[in-house]
């Protein structure tokens, strides 16, 4: 029995360490009161019956009606008849369960009225004289020899209390707790019946919990302004990035279509040509058809981005870490485009092999006509 309730003091003790929000912890003072063969109280050379004692306490609901307890007790209680006196020093460690009974009629109420019960045990001291020679007459453990100090005994706990809310935090509880001992020598008087006492107590009680609702998150005013203008600035940066890659997509479809028509260009010109070759050839009388040559206005151009402004063209090119000499922007009205061009020729061949070469770090990069 002694190794099961210290093994249960402590499982509770740890559980409670674990959940500080539904922690409690309690302090009191009280008045002892034994019943045991000896029970007048009129005899005032023994120590007075008081006790003073804390533990701590774990809500196991919502609520708070339920509560698991750890109480660590000491105290001195003493007695007398017509020819004997005994006193008593004792400390106990219980644990108990305890149930808010109004919560049956009003949850609602503040004001509770908890029945306790539990189990715990208590070592103590105790010795009995004679009121007339004040000699020795027993005592507990005898001899108070090296071997054993103290005597113990475990005892089963009932009780009630009433606590009386201050604030959210802190109620004043005024209680009885019973206590049946599996022990007759309280008193230091061997009977054929246990002993048991009584404490009569008043305190306080002090929830740990912070007082706000684990469900919800809480935030100072000034750290929610200052998340929603980030929030914000981030929305915005998003839309941005968005509507320039929607921007991109366009210019990189209207580009294409440009490309396509290019090279529709480029056939009719080279069939252009090749027609007037036949008919040179059939006719030696007229000058051989010269190619039209490329002026410096409409060249072999390989441009490696299109970007609905000039700011988008700059940043890309400052983005790039191609030196800004290197590179040029022409507008291209067709489109409504800025074109970022890396090379401009008048040889064809000239242009595929620079498309090749920046391919690798421009992989959308292109020959366009103009």
């Amino acid at each position: 029995m002694k190794k099961y309730v210290l093994s249960l003091a402590v499982i509770c003790f740890g559980v409670s360490i674990q959940a500080q929000e539904k922690l409690t912890i309690q302090g009191q003072t009280g008045l002892a009161l034994p019943y045991t063969d000896i029970r007048d109280f009129s005899y005032t050379g023994i120590n007075h019956n008081i006790t003073v004692g804390t533990g701590l306490g774990y809500y196991l609901d919502e609520n708070n009606h339920t509560r698991l307890r750890l109480d660590l007790l000491s105290g001195k209680m003493a007695a007398s008849n017509e020819s004997v006196a005994w006193d008593n020093q004792f400390f106990e460690i219980s644990t108990s369960y305890e149930y808010n009974i109004l919560a049956l009629i009003d949850k609602s109420s503040k004001l509770k009225l908890n029945l306790r019960a539990g189990v715990g045990m208590a070592i103590f001291t105790a010795r009995a004289i004679d009121r007339r020679t004040r000699m020795n007459i027993n005592e507990v453990p005898i001899g108070f020899n090296s071997q054993r100090a103290f005597e113990w005994g475990n005892f089963g706990l009932l009780g009630a209390n009433f606590a009386f809310p201050i604030s959210d935090r802190l109620a004043f509880n005024l209680g009885y707790n019973h206590r049946f001992m599996f022990s007759q020598n309280l008193d230091a008087i061997p009977s054929s019946s246990n002993d048991t006492y009584g404490v009569m107590t008043l305190g306080f009680t002090a929830s740990l919990k912070s007082g706000r609702n684990p469900k919800k998150v809480e935030i100072e005013p000034e750290v929610l302004s200052d998340l929603r203008a980030k929030v914000d600035v981030y929305e915005k940066m998003a839309n941005d990035r968005e509507s320039e890659r929607i921007a991109k997509i366009e210019m990189r479809n209207q580009e294409l279509d440009a490309q396509i028509l290019m090279l529709k260009q480029e056939l009719a010109e080279m069939k252009q040509i090749e027609e007037s070759s036949q008919e040179a050839n059939q006719s030696p009388k007229l000058a051989a058809s010269k190619p039209a040559s490329v002026s410096q206005y409409e060249r072999f151009r390989v441009v490696i981005a299109s970007l609905p402004t000039q700011a988008l063209a700059e940043r890309f090119v400052l983005n790039s870490g191609i030196p800004r000499n290197q590179v040029e922007i022409f507008y291209i009205k067709e489109v409504n485009s800025f074109r970022v061009v890396i090379k401009s020729t008048n040889d064809r061949a000239e242009a595929l092999q620079t498309l090749n070469i920046v391919k690798s770090d421009f992989n959308d990069a292109w020959i366009a006509r103009f």
